[in-house]
């Protein structure tokens, strides 16, 4: 019985809409019918698990809307149909016998941006706390805590959407609420169907969030919300805040029961005639399946028609047992009583609205124990960011001080050295001193001879006593020495404090970077359901290591490119159910995200037990799209990388989740940007591993420190060098140096979209004299070296064979790329495109085109920066350069000549002129390239 009512939930906008539709005349398109075909598949699943206390609420609520959706679409027929009979539009009819009028339009609301930013913070925070305590309630049903776990961030979220004025987001965790409490109060038991109807109304607030984020409007999601009310609020469940009533005029009828499904097969098999059957033939036929459906499994059903209405309504028949005066005599137009997720309510009072009633506490766990929300302070990141930014200059300053208080010492050692030499040559000038009295005591004679001799009583000379003098001041300055020793002690006692508070100081600011991975648990595995809702797939997500921390810049630049993994597995990877069975696998495809941390890294994993790649169709599409010539041997490792190039899909067809080649390439370019890794393995049949290693932070590193000076200024090969090894993936390799001078924490500093730009510099530090040193990224060098070695041959563009004329277009504009794209192309020509100057200038160190077509206005760089970067390139200074641009006034005109651009366009060009202005270009410049070839022949 549970099972038929929802069966009937379906079948009551399926009725209005094939109503209208055979009222129309205009009979069913191929996509109505693939709906109606589905929908009879949902009501024939209905039918085989009348017994299951389980519902489908999730892929009803995906018909209820595609039925929603279906209707407009045949709003918009019958308009046209109007309009190309010149008449207006007739006005609609009354809600006849067995015809409810068609939904009214579905209202957006609109909100104040500044207010909804503010919400949107705490939203996420509190759909994240739904989702974990979700999960909890899960792996335990009967627990009332994490019941009441939910429905605080629950009820925190109604009354922030409703201050914001986002009411359909309030609307739905209201109803959530309800539902929860509904389990509270034995209403309805936590059956797995709960929790997944729960789960697709988390993700919707979620989806509904993303909206408000991105500044759209927000429409109620009215077929959500009635499911919840459906099971929230049956057998006479008091609703906490009811909703308001629709006008009689436009309010469908409750209870009615369509009888388009049955009669699907008969309207799939006259697709191609548009024509069905009579509704009051489906609407009986499926009374009667209906009927025959219930009575095997319940109470026998009867069914009566409503009164003034050609519809019909299910109704429970009094049974022999006691029963409630409420439950005997159910309203017409509904159906009482849903056997297995429906047991009797206990008598007790209503909640007031927006007040909790009280749940038990597990003995020995204060309540919301574990859920409790700590006192947090909200930051700018920016601001953090820059208070990293100060502790590392404050380590830098730190590090000088520390290489000159180095400095100090030594000199501190060279004067006591000095001192002591000092002390030495005084002993030596007094012993010569004493001898010199001596010998001119004897020199004297006797009459010059006192009554005492020299050694009995001193004499001073004047040089003597200058040696006095100086021995004196010796041992002030040694003193004073001493005294600069302690200070100096004491000062490097200081500093290594200060080391300690500085370490902490940036450990705590780091602490403050660094989230937590589970934070993103929910929002991942919401892509995978998505991603297999939308293929008809079945796939289940596991996260091992969730509880580890990364920079938050980390995580939020490889957030994309994880949701984009993600999908690829289920979209390319994951097999059909029914393929998956034929393999002998489970019906549900795993995926397993792994994260662990390696020293200063993060190493990341992500496995899927699909089909693994494609490699023939990849070297298949390889071909067709000229990176890699005909007949071409490839390993597959490195057919392996070509996913990696820009615009290379194998998928068959355009659609919302693959097929636009742009998915990998941004993956691979974002971790390289981030200074890590990509890996990946497949095996047929088995599925596909990409291993990815990134920093575990972007603000501090540590680094080896080596000083390399020319090839020429090398010493002789008998001479022992210095070499690091360095292994980047599967690669290893030796760097010769000159010198290892050591290892030591850095701060990494940005180096600019100028130098950046070069291959293999990540950025660059200042040391503790106040020297720059680059910072190299050896991976990334590693890697190029390792396909040098390869010679792997480059895309025919670059063939001598192809003469076909090769255009580059730079515009940062997708729209003009792609009609620049799709002219050239149309006229013989091969297309190369760049998003804006800075991916030009990457692109321009592996393509010479024969013309570039520039933009201006770009942004990291604009097109008189790439211009002068052309011309001062050996390789490219004879490339012809076209602008085309919105800027046609004389100053940016002259700024281009004097650049040595060859020609100016404005937007918006006419096709034929471009074209013209190409042409004779790429014939100048071919003729100048052959004299200069024919010179060089005639020479040789």
């Amino acid at each position: 019985m549970a099972q038929a009512r929802h069966g009937i939930r379906l079948a009551e906008p399926l009725d209005r809409w094939l109503r209208r539709a055979f009222n129309s005349g205009l009979g069913l398109t191929d996509g109505a019918l693939t709906l109606l075909s589905d929908c009879m598949g949902a009501m024939e699943s209905v039918a085989s698990h009348l017994d299951e206390p389980t519902g489908y609420f999730v892929s009803h609520w995906q018909l209820l809307e595609r039925i929603e959706r279906a209707d407009k679409a045949l709003d918009q027929r019958i308009a046209a149909s109007t309009a190309r009979k010149g008449a207006a539009p007739s006005a609609p009819e009354p809600a006849a016998a067995g015809h409810a009028p068609p939904p009214p339009e579905e209202e957006v609301v609109d909100f104040d941006p500044e207010v909804a930013a503010i919400f949107t913070d705490e939203a996420t925070e509190l759909i994240e706390q739904s989702e974990r305590a979700l999960t909890d309630w899960r792996s335990e049903p009967g627990s009332a805590e994490f019941r009441l776990a939910l429905k605080r961030p629950l009820h925190t979220l109604k009354g922030g959407a409703r201050m914001a004025g986002i009411t359909p987001m309030g609307d739905l965790s209201h109803e959530l609420e309800t539902l929860v409490m509904a389990v509270d109060n034995g209403t309805i038991g936590a059956e797995p169907a709960v929790f997944d109807l729960i789960q697709a109304s988390l993700d919707e607030l979620a989806r509904m969030r993303e909206q408000v984020v991105n500044g759209r409007p927000v429409a109620p999601p009215r077929a959500m919300i009635a499911s919840l009310q459906d099971l929230s609020r049956s057998d006479g469940a008091t609703p906490a805040e009811p909703p308001p009533v629709p006008p009689p005029d436009t309010a469908p009828e409750r209870g009615a029961v369509a009888a388009a499904a049955p009669a699907a097969p008969a309207a799939a098999g006259s697709a191609r005639s548009d024509s069905f059957g009579e509704p009051d033939t489906m609407l009986r036929r499926l009374n009667a399946e209906l009927v025959q459906m219930a009575q095997p499994h319940g109470r026998p059903v009867h069914v009566e028609p409503a009164a003034g209405a050609d519809e019909t309504s299910i109704e429970t028949a009094p049974s022999s047992e006691p029963e409630s005066a409420e439950a005997a005599s159910p309203p017409a137009g509904t159906v009482s009583a849903a056997a297995a997720l429906i047991r009797p309510r206990t008598a007790e009072p209503h909640a007031e609205e927006g007040l909790l009633p009280p749940q038990p506490v597990p003995p020995g766990r204060e309540p919301g124990a574990g859920g409790e929300r700590q006192e947090m302070a909200r930051v700018d990141a920016e601001l953090l960011d820059q208070l990293l930014n100060i502790s590392g200059e404050a380590s830098i300053a730190r590090a000088r001080l520390e290489q000159q208080l180095g400095s100090f010492d030594f000199n501190l050692g060279e004067l006591s050295r000095t001192v002591t030499r000092l002390k030495e040559q005084l002993r030596s000038l007094e012993i010569e001193t004493e001898a010199q009295i001596l010998h001119k005591h004897e020199d004297e004679g006797p009459q010059h001879r006192s009554q005492f001799d020299p050694l009995e009583l001193d004499r001073y000379s004047s040089i003597q006593q200058y040696s006095r003098a100086l021995a004196e001041t010796a041992n002030d300055v040694a003193s004073i020495q001493q005294l600069l020793e302690s200070l100096a002690k004491e000062t490097q006692t200081l500093l290594q404090q200060q080391a300690r508070t500085i370490t902490e100081l940036q450990n705590g600011l780091m602490r403050t970077r660094m989230v937590p991975f589970q934070r993103h648990v929910q929002r991942l595995a919401r892509i995978v359901r998505q991603a297999a809702a939308d293929t008809g797939k079945r796939a289940e997500l596991t996260i091992e290591g969730a509880a580890g921390e990364l920079d938050r810049q980390v995580l939020e630049r490889m957030l994309p490119p994880f949701e984009h993994m993600l999908r690829n597995a289920v979209v390319h990877g994951i097999e059909k159910p029914e393929e998956r069975v034929r393999r002998g696998k489970a019906e549900t495809g795993r995926i397993l995200l792994e994260l662990h941390r390696e020293g200063a890294e993060v190493m990341v994993r992500l496995t899927d037990d699909g089909g693994g790649m494609n490699l023939k169709a990849i070297r298949e599409k390889a071909q067709a799209l000229g990176l890699i010539a005909s007949g071409q041997t490839l390993s597959d490792e490195d057919a392996m990388q070509l996913v990696l190039e820009p615009g290379f899909s194998t998928a068959g067809a355009i659609t919302q989740q693959a097929g636009r080649g742009v998915g990998m390439d941004v993956v691979a370019t974002e971790i390289k940007r981030l200074g890590g890794a990509l890996h990946m393995e497949t095996k047929a049949g088995e599925g596909t591993v990409f291993t990815i290693r990134l920093p575990l932070t972007l603000a501090i590193s540590h680094a080896l420190v080596v000083r390399v000076l020319p090839p020429s200024e090398l010493p002789g090969q008998d001479v022992t060098i210095p070499v690091v090894l360095v292994r980047a993936g599967e690669h290893s390799t030796g760097l010769v140096t000159d010198e290892l001078i050591g290892s030591r924490e850095i701060v990494v500093k940005s180096v600019g979209p100028q130098i950046s730009s070069i291959r293999g510099i990540s950025g660059a530090t200042i040391l503790g004299d106040g020297r720059i040193v680059i910072i190299l990224d050896i991976g990334a060098l590693v890697r190029a070296e390792w396909r040098a070695r390869a010679q792997v041959p480059v895309a025919p563009r670059e063939r001598a064979g192809d003469r076909r004329t090769f255009a580059m277009v730079v515009d940062d504009s997708i729209t003009v790329r792609r009609v620049t794209q799709r002219l050239l192309e149309r006229n013989g020509m091969r297309v190369l495109t760049a998003r804006d100057g800075m991916d030009a200038v990457a692109l321009l160190q592996d393509h010479v085109p024969d013309v570039i077509l520039l933009d201006i206005e770009m942004p990291r760089m604009d097109g008189y920066e790439v211009a002068a970067h052309v011309r001062n390139d050996p390789r490219l200074k004879d490339v012809p350069i076209i602008m085309v641009t919105s800027r046609v006034g004389d100053k940016h005109r002259a700024r281009a000549i004097e650049l040595g651009v060859d020609d100016y366009l404005g937007k918006p060009y006419q096709e034929a002129q471009l074209l013209d202005a190409i042409a004779p270009l790429v014939a100048k410049r071919r003729a100048a390239a052959s004299g200069q070839a024919y010179a060089g022949a005639a020479g040789g």
